[in-house]
């Protein structure tokens, strides 16, 4: 089947030539204690000087991410839905209390992507249409615009490595990451996980094209205290993988559904070590 990179050779060169792209990556919650932002240059094929922080109660997370930004050319990864089943739309804004829906709820509740992520990787997302995730969602998308708005300039969707404009963002998706990398994730997501994320960290290290440096104190820091930093640079792994051209685009079939939707950037699997 197609692919939407038709030329994806010659678009990876030119992001790897050019000066370095600021990636980051936000574990998106309703609230801001709950939000973690990281962030790394993408320089070469390579990630370096990687940083995290967990975000307080009260906190403007889109200043933190503007100023995180700091007018670099940059690539927001975010780990939220950012749109909608289509049959759910279609079907919702013409349906009458009482009546039923007639629709397989797979399709209903769940999108493309999603089902596409459960069949490749054995890993189901939650269903923004069926599960508490639809309000981070919400949220997600008002982020994306309040950032936007900071920034001046609008945050496009990004469907190919070379992007236009200076500022883009992706969905993606941190189990999907370590799912792909055959990592054991323990309890990381715990607030008594910090060796699980902290071996998170170091595997990933291992395993990844990474420049020496990467790890600075405050990402192991931030990351021995909370599992949304970790999940923020898991975010900002996925975007080093879109950028390098390894994640799964959208098939020719699976366009216009991807469009209307979004879309998983996630790397289907690799060899097991």
């Amino acid at each position: 089947m197609d692919s939407l990179f038709p030329g994806i050779e010659l678009m990876v060169k030119r992001v790897t030539e050019e000066a370095s792209i600021r990636v980051v990556g936000v574990d998106c919650a309703t609230q801001p204690e709950k939000t973690g932002i990281a962030w790394a240059d993408y320089t070469e094929g390579r990630l370096e000087g990687a940083s995290g922080v967990s975000c307080r109660r009260g906190d403007d997370v889109s200043a933190r991410v503007v100023e995180t930004i700091g007018g670099r050319r940059t690539l927001l990864c975010i780990d939220a839905p950012l749109g909608w089943p289509v049959p759910m739309g279609r079907l919702l804004s013409d349906h009458t209390a009482g009546e039923p829906l007639g629709k397989d709820p797979d399709l209903f509740f769940s999108r493309e992507t999603d089902r596409v992520v459960r069949r490749e990787l054995g890993k189901r997302p939650l269903e923004v249409g069926a599960n508490f995730i639809a309000r981070t969602a919400y949220r997600a998308l008002g982020l994306l615009g309040e950032i936007g708005d900071a920034a001046g300039m609008p945050v496009a969707l990004a469907w190919v490595p070379d992007f236009p404009g200076r500022l883009a963002a992706i969905e993606v998706y941190p189990a999907a990451v370590i799912r792909s990398r055959h990592l054991q994730n323990g309890v990381y997501r715990t607030p008594g996980g910090a060796e699980d994320r902290l071996r998170i960290l170091g595997e990933i290290a291992r395993t990844e094209n990474i420049r020496e440096g990467l790890w600075i104190d405050e990402l192991e820091r931030a990351s021995r205290t909370s599992p949304h930093v970790l999940d923020a640079f898991l975010c900002v792994v996925a975007g080093s993988d879109f950028l390098k051209g390894d994640s799964r685009a959208p098939t020719a079939e699976e366009e216009v559904s991807a469009r209307m939707e979004g879309w998983i950037w996630f790397v289907t699997g690799r060899a097991r070590p």
